[in-house]
């Protein structure tokens, strides 16, 4: 009977190292967890690093970037730091960018980088630069390309915005880049296609045949009117819902819509506005809506 209970055990632990495969973790010893629990913290928390994939990269990257932020630095010093550090991360921005702290040293190398190494910055992260938008901290990235990019990074940062405007503006972090961008270093015309995209297909069919507003294509074909004004009220309304209602992209469509709605359709936007009207105040477009709601409101709206 012992012999059989040594043999079930045996092949049971056997299946068990079977199942959990080679590389499934040992445990440790008692020198090894005397060892770990006798190092100082600082200890532990470069050991925890070392484990981690891009380790180097990380170590070397963080030690040039002390260096390039300190205020008492040649510029001749930090340009050559910053040309070390840019060529660093080149090809590894994807695994660095998303990371709390490293996340700042690529936004080192934007701000106190030339607009060659800006300019490579953005092509390597432009095909994923909506997933930077909607990140916790490489959305800081995104306005760093903007405050300190030339003129052409600044198009085509915006130019990536176009087709995803709906989507960015319901993200909390994504709505944020996104006034940014359209607030401070958009153009008229640029301003103009970021809104267009809440008015809905039937807009953005007749915008090229030089209609530029909805007021040029009511005039031209009335009978899209209720068609657009529709689309825009159903991708406002999920709006007031949420903290973006605070931004001036918002403010500018919730005006097009009470310049051009039913009485019916204003009404009900109005009864829906009315707890968060306030929000609204600090903004050209958004004062206009705000008296649009205490003309066409009710007495108790």
């Amino acid at each position: 009977v012992a012999r059989r209970a040594t043999e079930e055990s045996t092949t049971s632990a056997k299946k068990r190292e079977e199942w959990r495969g080679p590389d499934a973790k040992r445990k440790k010893t008692k020198e090894e967890s005397v060892s770990w629990t006798s190092m100082s913290s600082k200890d532990r928390r470069e050991m925890r690093r070392k484990q981690k994939d891009n380790y180097e990269l990380t170590r070397d990257a963080i030690s040039l970037w002390e260096t390039s932020r300190r205020r008492k630095i040649g510029k001749v010093d930090r340009a050559s730091q910053v040309e070390k550090l840019s060529s660093l991360i080149s090809g590894h921005v994807k695994d660095i960018i998303f990371k709390h702290d490293l996340a700042r040293v690529v936004q080192c190398c934007i701000q106190f980088g030339t607009d060659e190494q800006r300019g490579r910055l953005l092509q390597e992260t432009k095909d994923y630069l909506l997933d930077l938008c909607k990140s916790k901290y490489a959305k800081f990235t995104v306005k760093k390309l903007l405050t300190y990019g030339n003129r052409s990074i600044k198009d085509e940062i915006i130019k990536c915005f176009r087709g995803h405007v709906k989507k960015l503006i319901r993200h909390t972090e994504g709505a944020a880049v996104l006034e940014y961008a359209y607030n401070e270093y958009a153009n008229a015309d640029q301003r103009n296609s970021l809104v267009d995209e809440f008015y809905g297909p039937q807009f953005a069919l007749f915008k090229d045949s030089g209609i530029k507003n909805l007021g040029d294509l009511f005039e031209r074909d009335p009978a899209k009117k209720p068609y657009v004004l529709r689309h825009l009220k159903e991708a406002l309304t999920p709006l007031v819902e949420k903290n973006v209602i605070k931004y001036s992209i918002v403010h500018k469509a919730f005006f097009d819509f009470f310049a051009f709605a039913e009485p019916t359709a204003r009404s009900e936007t109005i009864e829906a506005l009315r707890e968060v009207c306030v929000q609204m105040l600090h903004t050209r477009d958004g004062s206009r809506v705000a008296m649009q709601c205490l003309w066409h409101g009710t007495t108790k709206e």
